[in-house]
């Protein structure tokens, strides 16, 4: 009926074109019809059937029955994703605006970490094949740098508890070593400006070059020629080491640097003291016999230094005392020979040391260069004179009263000048008959020192070393 049916197709079929009441089916009706999902007949849209027939589904952008979200669009890198769970980290979809990665996965050593956040150096987690380390920390003085490399020496930071320093270059002569340790006297390098030098013979202890000026034994000179030259010391006590090698045979010398120049080393001292040193059986002391007397603090005494046998000389020189008077004689050496080795030399060309003499002619002996020794009372000449033979004041010699060791011409002996009983009167090594062994000369040390003697210079008290003569050497 026309007004009253919208439709009547004569059927009982509820779900085709007209439904049984006569109506043309729509959404809403209850009556699932053609083009229908479903039809619950209601306006609630997240049920089962929704508003438009449609049965729920993710995607439609309706929140329904177990999903999260649903934002009804495709995009993965939104708040929902398109399986209409909520975006979160962990995920393997990269939430934009809000997350700076997603890998999906559970592993925190990767370009992307668990909060989904990418890895850099300094978030704590070491990225690995990427990182050495990474401490998360800003400090540069433990074991990993804050550009995630592990500390290492020479990376120029200060690893405390392991390195003593860091400067980063590879320099050995600043403050610290390659090595990261902190430069010390001792370490074998330079330190610029702080040591002169550190290791070697000429090294001290405190890295300081060592001064060899006699000061100690392990900084001796080769002679008092070498130190005055060297280090213009002043006259006294000096080590000296001869042979320039290891030290510790060094020994104390008596430098005397105020007549004639300098660079004296005393050798021997003839005194008045009492004791017969300097005798005729003991000749063999100023060549080969080794033997040391007496000491240098008591040197006014009869004294034999080590220096007789080991330094070199060129010149000598004599001092008198109490009178001060001095000679010194130049080249009597050859510069190469110490003293003992001069004397056994021209023990050598006289005959041994059972003779080892020589019959000067007058006037034959060295001349002296300088000195404030002149003739006068008995004593017939200046010139110096090694192991003389006596002649008794003539022309020939009369092999008498001999003498050994340095010696003057003097007149003392009753028979006037030259070469008057030099043994006795004029000698620094006693006296020696070579004919008549058994004479008790040999024995005894007479009290001329030298030319202290014949020259009426022995003005001080007999018997204390108030009178004595000193011999020193210089190779110059």
């Amino acid at each position: 009926h026309i007004g009253i049916e919208e439709c009547d197709d004569g059927n009982r079929i509820e779900a085709d074109q007209c439904t049984n009441d006569c109506r043309v089916p729509r959404c809403g009706d209850g009556v699932v019809g053609p083009q229908e999902e479903c039809d619950d007949g209601n306006d609630v849209d997240d049920d089962d059937c929704r508003d438009n027939c449609r049965l729920p589904r993710c995607g439609d952008g309706v929140v329904q029955g177990d999903e999260a979200c649903d934002d009804g669009n495709r995009l993965q890198g939104d708040a929902c994703l398109n399986d209409c769970v909520a975006a979160r980290c962990g995920d393997g979809f990269l939430y934009l605006g809000e997350e700076a990665c997603d890998d999906g996965n559970e592993e925190a050593g990767d370009a992307c970490l668990n909060d989904c956040r990418l890895a850099e150096c300094g978030d704590g987690i070491v990225q690995v094949d990427v990182e050495a380390c990474d401490d998360g920390n800003g400090a540069q003085t433990d074991a990993c740098l804050n550009n995630c490399t592990l500390a290492s020496c020479g990376d120029g930071h200060h690893y405390e508890g392991v390195e003593s320093c860091d400067d980063g270059n590879q320099i050995q002569t600043d403050s610290c070593l390659t090595d990261c340790q902190a430069a010390s006297c001792g370490d074998g390098h330079v330190y610029e400006g702080v040591e002169a030098c550190d290791g070697g013979a000429d090294c001290g202890d405190d890295c300081q070059l060592r001064v060899f000026d006699g000061g100690d034994q392990d900084r001796p000179g080769l002679d008092c020629e070498t130190l005055f030259q060297e280090h213009q010391v002043a006259s006294g006590i000096r080590w000296i080491d001869p042979d320039g090698g290891a030290v510790d045979n060094a020994y104390q010398v008596y430098c005397d640097n105020d007549l004639g120049g300098g660079g004296w080393t005393l050798t021997v001292t003839h005194s008045d003291d009492n004791q017969n040193t300097w005798t005729g059986n003991n000749r063999a002391y100023w060549s080969s016999d080794t033997t040391l007397i007496g000491s240098l603090q008591s040197r006014s005494r009869d004294f034999k230094s080590q220096a007789l046998h080991d330094v070199s000389f060129t010149d000598l020189l004599f001092v008198h005392q109490p009178s001060g008077v001095w000679a010194a004689y130049h080249s009597v050496g050859d510069g190469q020979q110490s003293f003992t080795e001069f004397m056994s030399q021209f023990i050598a060309d006289h005959g041994g040391i059972d003779n080892g003499q020589r019959c000067w002619p007058n006037d034959g002996g060295y001349t002296m260069s300088e000195g404030t020794l002149d003739t006068g009372a008995n004593l017939c000449s200046t010139q110096l004179y090694i192991n003389p033979v006596d002649r008794d004041g003539g022309a020939d010699c009369r092999d008498d009263e001999n003498a050994w060791g340095p010696t003057w011409s003097g007149g003392g002996g009753g028979n006037g000048c030259p070469m008057d009983d030099p043994g006795y009167r004029a000698s620094m090594g006693g006296c020696w008959r070579r004919h008549v062994p058994a004479w008790d000369g040999h024995n005894t040390e007479y009290g001329a020192q030298g030319f202290g003697g014949p020259r009426g210079l022995n003005s001080g008290a007999g018997g204390d070393g108030s009178n004595h003569i000193q011999m020193f050497v210089r190779n110059r």
